[in-house]
């Protein structure tokens, strides 16, 4: 379940997880904690059943088979200050299963999902983890959805630790966001390669370094004479990236962004499919594409597909879906436990 600051957290876990840093107070970044029998976030509202949706509450109406009345009843007590629910002549079986359903979905929320919309969520990549899994990210959206953006934030966020950064992409040289991370990172931590110039294969190990993190973008436009070697080079950084590890036990991290999720003339594509634990979707922008890779890539159920984008709101531009555990889905405000 999640926990907002570390004092919270504490309280539940010894070792909670580090979710996601909120840039504008690390007091209340965000955690996950093991589940306990009640949750370590309160109601904000109060009313308890602010939580609960009017499609569901209906749903469960029909499902149940109850009448309007023994609904109101409800309404009123959860708008109340009582401890007990008495519904007196209402009372049935199909009414008290309603009630612990309604429960069940209310202590569900306040467990599993966390929205602040003055929060600046970032996702958290422990150092520590990425020798032992893949955190090997990709982030597939069309032109100028904040691909790169993004990317180059988490980078700023989470690698601004000595680890050197290369970027290969076509105009690594030329874009405002690469030259920008350049700048605040210094031209030794971050370099910038345009793989037009790449024409001979690049050794991970002796040339890149163990440790350090991969950026391929815009892999869709690289030159087919130059997108073997860039393939080649980020399929060995995907499938071997976390065995590399250096004498802080640090593996390699590899983003990979892309226009189209599913092109077939990327040969690196099938292995950043494979080993990404982490996908950064737009589904503002084209919740088909969003919901083509959720379902056919990630392969979420359609109940998974419709939780997620319920969740999201028309100001979370990106949304970021974690594949290990804990699983969860991660926006600039929010987070819901998967």
């Amino acid at each position: 379940m999640l926990a907002v600051g570390l004092q919270q957290a504490k309280d539940y876990s010894n070792k909670p997880c580090l979710l996601a840093k909120n840039l504008e107070d690390d007091s209340k970044n965000v955690y996950w904690v093991p589940d306990a029998a009640l949750p370590c976030l309160s109601c904000k509202d109060s009313n308890p059943l602010s939580l609960v949706s009017k499609k569901q509450l209906f749903q469960l109406k029909k499902k149940f088979r109850v009448s309007d009345a023994v609904i109101k009843k409800i309404e009123k007590f959860y708008q109340s200050d009582k401890d007990t629910l008495n519904l007196k002549e209402l009372d049935s079986l199909g009414a008290r299963i309603l009630v612990q359903e309604l429960e069940d979905t209310i202590l569900g929320s306040l467990k599993r999902k966390y929205r602040n919309s003055s929060a600046k969520l970032m996702p958290y990549y422990d150092p520590t983890l990425s020798g032992q899994i893949a955190l090997h990210t990709s982030a597939i959206g069309p032109s100028s959805s904040g691909k790169s953006t993004i990317v180059g934030k988490i980078l700023l966020n989470n690698f601004d630790d000595g680890t050197t950064i290369w970027i290969f992409s076509p105009t690594a040289t030329s874009d405002p966001v690469w030259k920008k991370l350049q700048k605040d990172m210094s031209k030794k931590r971050v370099k910038l390669i345009d793989t037009s110039k790449i024409v001979a294969p690049i050794d991970l190990e002796t040339q890149i370094g163990r440790g350090n993190v991969l950026v391929f973008d815009d892999q869709d436009a690289v030159l087919p004479e130059n997108e073997r070697y860039t393939s080649q080079l980020c399929s060995r950084a995907q499938y071997e990236g976390r065995h590399m590890t250096d004498k802080n036990k640090k593996g390699i991290v590899c983003f990979s962004i892309f226009h189209d999720g599913f092109s077939r003339r990327v040969k690196s594509l099938k292995s950043t499919n494979i080993e990404s634990s982490r996908v950064i979707l737009f589904p503002n922008q084209q919740r088909h594409v969003a919901r083509k890779v959720m379902k056919n890539r990630l392969g979420y159920t359609s109940a998974q597909i419709k939780e997620i984008f319920d969740f999201v709101v028309s100001g979370d531009r990106w949304i970021m879906l974690v594949q290990h555990c804990p699983s969860c889905c991660i926006t600039s405000t929010g987070i819901l436990l998967l």
